[in-house]
């Protein structure tokens, strides 16, 4: 991809026709031989690693005390877009970051916002009247169960995909795919080599798990419509 990115800017600004001609021409062949499109390619700074902490008020999400089902939906989608999550001190105090490909990012930032509001939406609803702790081991249930069966759906669709390839250009276009996808260390090695940050880890302690609570929410994870239409990105911020 950064190969046809750089053919098509030397084609742009060749010196001569011929060169410019020449240049095009490379750029196609390497997109015929690899299956991309000119488009893919043109993403630019979506292939480029970056991190949420580079971007004023960039969080994943923020609060004032970290809760087990934000964690864990976000470290689940984290996973599924081969990224890699961490938690900060900013915002209102506790704040979810990750490090990965730009265009992963703004994935996890999209399909965060949708789910944590469906989640949120459908615990009020079930947990009228059965206390706090009910309702947040019910929340955790719910992302324990979405992640699971999102990343089960991301395997299965690999694996199908590679059972289709024919030929041995859709098939190393397959595991680029999930070696982007299974790129989650390489993103966290990145986030701890950069320059003026600092990580350590912490193990955090949360309130004790209501566990008919959290086996109603699983109820609810498994039965919530995961191929609705795909969440716009301006309400997810």
């Amino acid at each position: 991809m950064r190969k046809v990115r750089l053919l098509l800017a030397l084609a742009a600004r060749g010196g001569t026709p011929h060169e410019a001609a020449a240049a095009a021409s490379r750029a196609q062949a390497v997109l015929d031989a690899w299956e991309l499109t000119r488009e893919e390619c043109e993403a630019g700074d979506s292939d480029e690693m970056t991190t949420t902490l580079d971007v004023r008020d960039g969080w994943i999400a923020t609060e004032g005390k970290g809760t087990l089902w934000k964690q864990h939906l976000i470290a689940g989608l984290a996973q599924l877009n081969g990224c890699a999550s961490f938690i900060g001190r900013r915002g209102k105090g506790r704040s979810y970051e990750m490090s990965g490909r730009r265009a992963a990012i703004e994935a996890v930032r999209a399909l965060y916002g949708w789910l944590s509001r469906e989640i949120s939406m459908i615990s009020r609803a079930k947990s009228v009247g059965r206390g706090l702790r009910f309702a947040e081991s019910f929340r955790y249930g719910m992302s324990e169960l979405i992640v699971m069966r999102l990343l089960d759906s991301q395997r299965l669709a690999f694996e199908k995909a590679r059972a289709a390839a024919e030929n041995p250009a859709a098939l190393v276009r397959v595991e680029s795919a999930i070696t982007r996808i299974a790129s989650q260390q390489l993103a966290e090695r990145w986030m701890r080599s950069r320059e003026g940050t600092k990580m350590r880890d912490v193990k955090q302690e949360f309130a004790q798990v209501d566990i008919v609570g959290r086996i109603e929410g699983r109820a609810a994870g498994g039965r919530m419509d995961l191929t609705g239409p795909a969440p716009r990105l301006e309400d997810a911020r």
